[in-house]
């Protein structure tokens, strides 16, 4: 079957959480519930959508994992019927619920249900960000289970100047890193843009002495559209509001989990389902009009409407940061490049090429005193 149409299903089956996380943007947290009858009511609608070549089931919080009797509820249910759509399970958490019946119940089903760990650094900088949770929770189960699934490193402000030393550790325990900037905290980027500087340029040392781990994604930006910019026309970043679909305990259907009353509160929830995702005109910020950034530029349609009330609009720091991060990028493919021959990177030459244009490009846009 094709897979040039994939969806996203995310079902919040709970509003409530365990932890209290220092830089948590769900500030309307409560004691909500979906329902099994609700979650199976929603699956049989969206896994008879013909629409989809395929379908990613997410079970969302709050920590989903509190609900675990009707995960297992509704996967058993799935999986007992023949759908046209091909599909998989995936959960995000906390993983401090995952042990004696739940980690047995995940090891039985570990080929069709998938799950991925959030989990900030080190033990000491996950203790800082997340209430103090790392005794509770087994990384090794995660990371030789599903080796391929990586682990989410969200960054607040108390552990970025510790960053690169979080990010090595996980490496070490197996896991590949999606690490990015907490949306909660007000960043300022006069403070903090050095900082996130001299942790990015620690990094590019460590990849650059082991270029078979993969970086992280704040090292993984995809500079060769950079070079191209100009005849790339402005695309969506995400599938807000399109093939994402993020259903809230009640069953109402948002664009994303930032946009459901957990996050933003009832009223912005509500405005937010007159938004048209499929207006590109309403997704681009006219300040962005000529940056050579924005291919490549993770805008979050999300935080941007918690932030200013405008899915397009973005917090100007991290707009900043984003250019830190890809002078970073630049000077970690100069010296790659530099370093290794095309086979030891296993690029292509025509990829090379790219790669060079787009540090140019990128070096000679943003002149800065980046220290290297």
């Amino acid at each position: 079957m094709s897979q040039n149409n994939p969806g996203s299903v995310t079902l919040t089956l709970t509003a409530a959480c365990n932890l209290r996380c220092s830089y948590c943007y769900e500030h309307h947290k409560s004691t909500n519930r979906m329902t099994f009858d609700t979650a199976r009511d929603i699956l049989d609608r969206e896994l008879s959508n013909t629409g989809m070549d395929s379908l990613t089931i997410d079970f969302f919080g709050g920590e989903p994992f509190l609900e675990f009797p009707t995960i297992r509820r509704i996967c058993e249910y799935v999986w007992s019927k023949e759908w046209d759509v091909e599909y998989k399970f995936f959960v995000s958490t906390n993983g401090t619920l995952v042990h004696g019946e739940v980690q047995d119940w995940l090891s039985d089903h570990k080929e069709d249900f998938w799950v991925g760990l959030s989990f900030d650094g080190t033990p000491e900088m996950n203790d800082a960000n997340r209430d103090s949770s790392s005794g509770l929770i087994d990384l090794s189960f995660f990371s030789q289970s599903w080796p391929a699934q990586g682990v989410k490193m969200t960054v607040s402000r108390e552990t970025l100047p510790t960053l690169a030393d979080g990010v090595k550790y996980l490496h070490a325990q197996g896991f590949s890193v999606n690490c990015n900037l907490a949306y909660g905290p007000d960043w300022d980027s006069q403070q903090w843009e050095n900082v996130l500087q001299a942790q990015l340029m620690d990094l590019v040392d460590f990849y650059v002495a082991n270029p078979d781990i993969s970086p992280c994604s704040m090292l993984s930006m995809e500079i060769p559209y950079v070079a191209i910019a100009d005849e790339l026309e402005y695309t969506k970043w995400c599938g807000a509001g399109t093939n994402m679909k993020v259903y809230a305990p009640d069953g109402t259907c948002y664009p994303c989990h930032f946009f459901e009353p957990m996050a933003v509160g009832k009223e912005m929830a509500r405005q937010s389902l007159t938004i048209d995702f499929a207006n590109a005109a309403q997704l681009k910020d006219p300040e962005c009009d000529g940056c050579i950034l924005m291919p490549i530029c993770p805008t979050c349609y999300g935080s941007n409407y918690a932030a200013t009330g405008n899915i397009a609009k973005k917090d100007r720091d991290l707009c900043t940061f984003t250019k830190t991060m890809a002078m970073a990028n630049s000077f970690l493919w100069y010296r790659l490049l530099e370093k290794y021959s095309d086979e030891e990177l296993r690029i292509s030459r025509e990829r090379r090429k790219l790669l060079t244009d787009g540090i140019v490009a990128i070096q000679e846009g943003f002149p800065t005193d980046f220290k290297h």
